[in-house]
């Protein structure tokens, strides 16, 4: 997959992206948004601020991206 960003001229509409992705590729994302100082919420309407979500036998987390999209990072759809 291949996400293309653009500069826009325009208003920016906040989107909700998932990605399910491998455990390892979670903690690899979790440790860069770490490393960043990025807030990271244990739900898309972020409540539990720098907590993973891990009650459907996966884990997750929500971070926004520069623009304010809510991305998703999960192990288990």
């Amino acid at each position: 997959m291949t996400l293309d960003f653009l500069d826009a001229d325009r208003e920016i509409v906040p989107q909700h992206l998932a990605f399910i992705v491998t455990d390892s590729e979670l903690d690899q994302i979790l440790k860069r948004t770490k490393d960043r100082r990025q807030v990271y919420w244990a739900n898309p309407f972020h409540h539990q601020a720098n907590r993973l979500k891990g009650d459907n036998g996966g884990r997750e987390f929500y971070f926004e991206d520069p623009s304010g999209h809510n991305l998703e990072a999960l192990t288990v759809p």
